[in-house]
């Protein structure tokens, strides 16, 4: 969860908000990985992220339910 009297969390949160796209990450059957960008909607707590029954990613996530997500860069590296 993030603590949003910290400078650098407050800004992660900001970030969430207001990025329309993130990249899912998560791990082939075949153990290879797939990163995919997706829309998503942040409301503090949960992310929402819409996608086909069919999707890679679905199936990915069904065999193994853990994912990361990263947002693109800025110019400061971050």
């Amino acid at each position: 969860m993030l603590d949003l009297t910290k400078a650098y969390d407050a800004h992660v949160d900001q970030r969430l908000r207001t990025e329309p796209i993130i990249w899912l990450n998560s791990v082939r059957p075949d153990g290879r990985p797939h990163s995919v960008p997706v829309w998503f909607l942040w409301d503090g707590a949960t992310f929402l992220i819409f996608s086909k029954p069919s999707s890679q990613k679905i199936r990915n996530l069904r065999q193994n339910k853990y994912v990361t997500l990263a947002l693109d860069g800025t110019d400061e590296g971050g």
